[in-house]
């Protein structure tokens, strides 16, 4: 036995003016996105760059003072002691030109005057 069904056929009918006008918002928001979205980015890159160069920077710059500090220190304690050995060496010259001095004097000026 047959028997005979209706089918209910949709069509699908392809708006191609919609289609273009949606596809038009979407490649006009694309061309203002992209754009932005990409000056940001190297915004981000070159403010990543920035820092890294100031903390190097900075980070030199205070070795090199560390070093200057520490440069200093040692060449104050070497002037100390300079300062310290002059004064010894002149101390020692006092003596040494006082006892010159002694020795060229005669044998009976030592004796009636023994200081000097």
């Amino acid at each position: 036995e047959y028997r005979t069904e209706t089918v209910e056929k949709e069509k699908w009918k392809n708006n191609v003016q919609e289609y273009q006008r949606q596809m038009e918002q979407v490649v006009t928001h694309l061309a203002t996105e992209i754009p932005r979205c990409a000056e940001e980015y190297v915004s981000q890159e070159l403010e990543a760059i920035r820092r890294t160069v100031a903390q190097s920077f900075n980070t030199r710059l205070q070795e090199i003072i560390d070093t200057l500090q520490a440069d200093l220190t040692l060449r104050e304690t070497d002037s100390q002691r300079a300062n310290e050995l002059h004064q010894q060496l002149a101390s020692a010259n006092q003596e040494l030109q006082a006892f010159i001095a002694n020795l060229s004097r005669q044998p009976e000026e030592i004796i009636e005057n023994p200081s000097g």
